[in-house]
Order: structure tokens, then sequence, then C-alpha cells
């Protein structure tokens, strides 16, 4: 079972790792190999999360055994027009390649859905490469639906990715 709690300054580097080599191994066959580089680097992941986890805009939690990080995720406040005030966005949610497939998504997940339901949210909504079929059909195996929203991953990218939604 995993244990879920708010990130913190000091998980920089592990969720770093995570993001990068998750996101390394997740997208290898959607985004260019120059990208990939970039944004899949530890270096470029640690700049981030060091900014990130001093912003009071989104929340973030890492979901941890007893060895130490195995996941994290992202909520926050959608950055789409039109969805109710009542959505939250699961902004990233991402695993170390290691520990993929052992059911840890599913249990953060449940935990998710909790944690908004708690604090009044009525639906949460998320974003997928259109390309990333293994993650469409996690999210519509837990009651996701795409809702015909749809975007570039980049203002400068051909990748698009679909929006999904889910009532709580």
């Amino acid at each position: 079972m995993l244990l879920i709690r708010h990130a913190v300054p000091e998980d920089a580097e592990a969720i770093a790792a995570i993001h990068a080599d998750s996101w390394s191994e997740a997208y290898k066959e959607i985004v260019p190999p120059s990208q990939l580089a970039l944004r899949g680097s530890r270096e470029y992941r640690l700049d981030f999360w060091k900014k990130e986890l001093q912003s009071p805009c989104d929340e973030h939690f890492v979901a941890l055994e007893p060895f130490g990080p195995v996941g994290y995720f992202s909520l926050r406040a959608p950055g789409d027009a039109g969805l109710p005030d009542d959505t939250c966005e699961l902004h990233a949610i991402y695993f170390s390649p290691q520990h993929w497939r052992r059911g840890y998504g599913t249990q953060c997940m449940s935990f998710i859905f909790n944690h908004l339901q708690e604090q009044g949210y009525r639906a949460v909504s998320l974003w997928v490469f259109q390309e990333s079929h293994s993650g469409a059909a996690f999210y519509r195996k837990l009651g996701f639906v795409p809702d015909g929203a749809t975007r570039p991953v980049a203002p400068d990218s051909d990748i698009q990715m679909v929006r999904f939604r889910r009532e709580l």
C-alpha cells in the first residue's frame, strides 16, 4: 500500500527523476527525439521541480513505498475556458517505469477522487497525448471519457492532446 503525502521542496530530486524517466519511456514513440532528449533529461526536470515546489499554485503529491518515492501527481485549477468551477485538473501523474503495472496508478486515482470530493469538486479533467493509447485506456478504465476538446501539446507542436473528464 502506498503512502501518499504532499510533496515538499526536498522531494524535487526524486520527482525530477521519476518525471524524466517516465516521460522518456512513455513518450518515446510519440515525441520527436530532440524534444524527448530535452524534456526527458533529469537536469531539465530538476530545474523545473525546484521552482515548482516553491509555488503555491498547484497541489503536488508524492507516492511512496517504504524504500522511497515511486511516483507523483499534481492537481490544479483547469486553465481551460468553459469548464465548470467545480472541476479540478489532474495536471500530471507519473511513476518510475520500473514500478509500472503494480496498481500504483489506480491507488493514486482513488486517493485523488476522494481528495477532490472532500474539497467540494464534482469533476476532474486531464489531458492525454492523442497517441498515448495505454494512457487513454487506463483513464477510460477509471471512468474518464474524452469530452471533445483537443489542443497541441505546445504552440509550435504537431502533437495533439485530448481532454478527458470524469464526474466524481
